[in-house]
């Protein structure tokens, strides 16, 4: 929220951008931009600044001697309070998955002001008016349950629109340690988890996908150092990126027959995963090193802890190395085959050294 003056007599007024203002050798983080802040009686919550911060980190003036009044002598604390903040070190960077950043009052993330907001779950995105769809970009709340809507309303001036919610952005989640269970409601536009949308999100243990008929597509580094459990892949999803869950802690998988890619090193260094299972029907195409170990030479198995590995229709290729690093494996079954002239393309080095011919 950027203006020139801003009052409140009533009600309370929310702030979900935390912004980033240079003043002469200091960066400052603040919730609105303005020249003057008077409140008489309502409250202003900001979602900026650090936990304890100053009034005048979390709301800055962009005139000098313009001021924030407090009505009827009220405390800080009463008036204004700080909320979901991140700690901030003074450094010339804010973590952007904790709320949006600016380096002018008229820019988020390189959108006008008039095309980012948040919906009542404190989910930010970003607009597309031409295509009328949204991208989550940002969460700012304090709860560790999300759930992504199909389409959100948003309010301007002119009036009221639906947007589809087509999106995760790039990192949009990356760093962020609160949020533990995500959703992804039924849908029927495509839908996209970019690059390391959720990398490095350490408290994430489960991502449900229901009904996105529209499909989903898991784009590189997606959930790639998370906490990661559970996930579902078996009905919606369409590709896997690269290191897509590197170093998460899922333990059961079943690959959809919509799957058409699982991408290089996809499942990296997962050694709490026992058990994949491949669609009888699709042309899923298994890239190299897809379950591989977490290192290259280590005394220690660090590759998914797979016994039995059970081959279906549904693959058309394995390339090299996909299985090479699971020494655990023991058995390697074939439940049913491709028609002939299509038959399932491996390699020699696809599995452990042990079960090759």
């Amino acid at each position: 929220m950027c203006s020139g003056s801003l009052t409140i007599s009533s009600g309370t007024v929310t702030a979900t951008c935390g912004n980033v203002i240079n003043s002469g050798d200091d960066t400052y983080a603040y919730g609105i931009a303005a020249k003057s802040i008077a409140i008489s009686g309502g409250s202003l919550e900001v979602y900026a600044g650090k936990t304890g911060d100053t009034i005048s980190k979390a709301i800055k003036c962009t005139e000098e001697n313009e001021k924030i009044s407090l009505g009827g002598g009220g405390e800080v604390g009463q008036e204004i309070s700080l909320k979901n903040c991140a700690e901030y070190d003074g450094g010339t960077e804010l973590p952007q998955s904790n709320y949006l950043t600016q380096s002018d009052p008229t820019t988020y993330f390189g959108y006008s002001t008039g095309q980012v907001f948040s919906d009542d779950n404190n989910l930010i995105y970003t607009l597309n008016n031409t295509s009328q769809t949204c991208e989550v970009v940002g969460y700012v709340g304090k709860t560790n349950e999300i759930s992504i809507p199909a389409t959100v309303k948003y309010t301007s001036v002119s009036g009221s629109k639906n947007y589809a919610v087509t999106s995760v952005a790039t990192a949009a989640f990356g760093d962020l340690s609160i949020v533990s269970k995500v959703t992804l409601k039924e849908r029927s536009e495509a839908f996209t988890i970019s690059n390391s949308a959720f990398n490095n999100s350490g408290a994430l243990t489960e991502f449900t996908i229901e009904g996105c008929t529209g499909g989903v597509t898991i784009e590189n580094y997606a959930f790639r150092n998370t906490s990661l459990e559970s996930i579902s892949l078996d009905t919606d999803v369409l590709s896997i990126g690269e290191a897509a869950f590197e170093n998460t802690k899922i333990e059961s998988v079943t690959i959809g027959p919509k799957v058409q890619e699982i991408g290089t090193e996809a499942f990296k260094g997962v050694t709490t995963l026992t058990d994949v299972t491949f669609p009888d029907s699709g042309d899923v195409v298994i890239k190299e090193n897809a379950f591989c170990s977490a290192a290259e030479a280590s005394e220690e198995q660090t590759a998914p802890m797979i016994e039995t590995l059970t081959l279906t229709a549904g693959i058309k290729t394995i390339e090299a190395d996909a299985f090479s690093d699971c020494a655990s494996i023991k058995t390697i079954i074939v439940s049913s085959v491709r028609d002939e002239g299509d038959e399932t393309s491996t390699t020699e080095n696809s599995f452990p050294y042990k079960m090759r011919a």
